[in-house]
């Protein structure tokens, strides 16, 4: 019976389905979006933005890029034979073989053994602490008592492990989930179960404990603890490089700009190390020529400036620049681009928390807010960017990233927790109030979903008048701030155009090759153009004048070569035959970028090094994803694709 009622209900739902898509206007609709889909197809706009495949095989076929295309293959003649000798001398050394039996022994031995370390250290912490305070009466920063108590907290359960490390990381369903699938680490190949720990003598771990914990004597415990950490990162990135990407991608918006700097360096120190010995590929394409192009134009922006500043600021932008190619050289298989996409959603859906919490109590922004403007809004969320533009540009590129995943995921768990992050996300991005980044995701998102149905035209035919009306007689925050773009009633408005300005009247005499890269050379010559109340800025508020102003007409040219052949690239392979749902992970990456670009009329969006890295580094996902696709290279997000209309 409830069968029958359950296809009763369908054979309803699907025959109102019809009737609504059969109805004249709906017809005439879908037609319509049929032709103008059929026509930007044969257009010469879409002929060049899905040609990247043929400008590629032209550029393999002259001299420089024929000789790219057998080196990537074979590898330059006398660098191989130097590679080889440095790979035979690294893998057969003394201290590689130490360091290999160092690795081996620490994950060998009992997990009880780390327990009772822990805890002596904790507990010598906390005594020393208490005969600091109590017995001398001296100042002791409490954070150290803190330290005592959680170590030993934490290292009650392992201080009854039986196994050894190894195998209770293996066991355990959490440690595995973090380790192994989310920040991708290798297994290693010999593991075995039921292989005994080493035997050790029992007075080692107390005798380590009590020794480290006497350090707290001269330096304060958290020292150790970050020394500690500092260590398993550089261990972990040495062992499996994949892993400084996800940490990276992970732990972007918490760490200082030098931080993830260090984290870069170290990853591409892994990269070389491991392609040396032959355990990596590194391949150069048409892509990677335009993003060298453009490092070049950073490098003259570094050197011929009028502040000596400007050299070690290019040296950093160059550093953030090569996480494009340690992704892209690194994420070539869909199980890591899948890990990488899911570390960005969950680091934004904590940001994003982070940022709503902080609006709902206070911690919040009110320096670019007009406030006799914008009354009722008390603030702007700024979450760990410390501005809300900034945030904004974050969630520019991750919003995206979660909406794919909601779409590819193949459990209903899994698209329940994206829909949730999804959500968040937005709400966090309505709450920064940046009318720029709202720009940018509108017109990230139209291109996204047009790309996922063509129907989506005829849905855009229909709500567009229903939107025009809603913005042109609703009121609220909300619409009053979408209003104020079209006006000059709001202040940050005026002042933005008078900096523009003032930008462009210092762009008429130094276009042809830019002051120098970084704010100091930018506040050394831009205030002797500033109208009135601009003086003090420390950029242009937009980004294609910041590229011609630091690096002259070289600097803007060679970005847009980038730009261009980066989403004619994602344009060639979303309009090619590959699964949908890899195009549909290009698309919303190519999206991503496209909304950050957007924004970057109206805001310095690489001002924030975070940022900056986080752009070239979702440009290498892309980047790999399509290059190891075209070589035949396993890169299946294993997800399932749900259709538009």
């Amino acid at each position: 019976m409830a069968n029958e009622l359950g296809k009763k209900e369908n054979k309803f739902w699907a025959q109102l389905r019809n009737k609504f898509v059969n109805c004249s206007i709906i017809h005439g609709l879908n037609t319509f979006a049929t032709f103008i889909t059929r026509l930007l197809k044969q257009s010469v706009f879409s002929k060049v933005m899905t040609s990247y495949d043929t400008v590629s095989d032209k550029f393999t076929k002259n001299k420089i890029g024929a000789w790219v295309a057998k080196n990537n293959r074979t590898g330059i003649g006398v660098l191989k034979k130097v590679k080889y000798s440095i790979a035979y001398g690294v893998e057969h050394s003394i201290t590689s073989n130490l360091l290999h039996k160092l690795g081996r022994y620490l994950v060998s031995i009992p997990l009880s053994s780390y327990g009772i370390f822990a805890f002596t250290y904790g507990l010598f912490v906390l005594i020393t602490y208490l005969f600091r305070t109590l017995a001398f009466e001296l100042e002791t920063p409490r954070l150290n008592l803190v330290i005592g108590i959680v170590v030993m907290a934490v290292s009650v359960i392992p201080m009854f492990a039986k196994r050894s490390l190894e195998v209770e990381v293996h066991e355990s369903k959490i440690l595995y989930f973090l380790l192994y699938k989310a920040l991708g680490i290798r297994p290693n190949r010999d593991y075995d179960s039921s292989k005994e720990p080493l035997k050790q003598n029992a007075a080692v771990p107390y005798i380590l404990g009590i020794i480290l914990a006497m350090s707290s004597l001269l330096f304060d415990p958290i020292y150790l603890v970050y020394v500690i950490g500092a260590i398993l990162v550089v261990v972990l990135i040495f062992t499996t490089p994949e892993t400084g990407v996800t940490i990276t991608f992970s732990f972007l918006p918490f760490l200082p700009t030098m931080f993830l700097a260090a984290l870069v360096i170290l990853t591409f120190l892994s990269v070389v190390l491991k392609w040396v010995c032959g355990k990596r590929s590194m391949k150069f394409h048409l892509i990677d020529f335009a993003v060298f192009l453009f490092i070049v134009s950073v490098v003259f922006g570094g050197i011929f400036s009028v502040s000596t500043t400007s050299i070690s600021k290019s040296l950093l932008m160059i550093c953030m620049i090569g996480g494009y190619f340690i992704v892209k050289n690194l994420v070539r298989s869909g199980k890591l681009g899948r890990k990488c996409l899911n570390c960005l959603a969950i680091s934004s859906f904590f940001v994003s928390i982070y940022g709503i919490y902080g609006y709902l109590t206070g911690n919040t922004s009110t320096v670019t807010l007009d406030s006799s403007m914008f009354s009722d809004i008390t603030g702007r969320a700024v979450s760990t960017f410390g501005n809300s533009n900034v945030l904004g540009e974050y969630l520019l590129v991750t919003i995206p990233v979660t909406a794919v995943l909601v779409i590819t995921s193949q459990s209903g768990r899994r698209r329940f927790l994206s829909v949730v992050a999804l959500l968040t996300d937005l709400g966090c991005l309505v709450l920064t109030w940046s009318r720029g980044a709202w720009i940018g995701l509108a017109i990230s998102a139209v291109i996204f979903l047009l790309y996922q149905s063509k129907y989506f035209l005829t849905a855009g035919i229909l709500v567009t008048p229903v939107a025009v009306t809603v913005l042109g007689f609703a009121s609220g925050n909300v619409m009053d701030r979408l209003k104020s773009i079209f006006t000059l009633a709001d202040s940050s408005s005026v002042y933005r155009l008078n900096i523009w300005k003032s930008v462009l009247d210092m762009l008429n005499d130094i276009f042809l090759f830019g002051i120098g890269i970084g704010q100091e050379a930018f506040q050394m010559v831009f205030p002797q153009y500033a109208l009135s109340g601009t003086a003090t800025i420390a950029h242009s508020h937009n980004f294609y004048l910041q590229l011609i102003a630091e690096m002259g007409i070289g600097g803007i040219l060679t970005f847009a070569v980038f730009a261009f052949v980066f989403i004619q690239l994602c344009c060639t392979f979303s309009s090619s035959e590959y699964e949908k749902g890899d195009k549909m992970v290009c698309v919303a990456l190519m999206t991503g970028i496209i909304g950050l670009l957007i924004m970057g009329f109206t805001d310095h969006i690489w001002f924030n090094y975070r940022i900056l890295l986080l752009f070239w580094m979702t440009a290498g996902i892309a980047s790999g994803l399509v290059t190891s696709r075209k070589e035949s290279i396993d890169y299946s997000f294993e997800g399932t694709y749900s259709p538009g209309m």
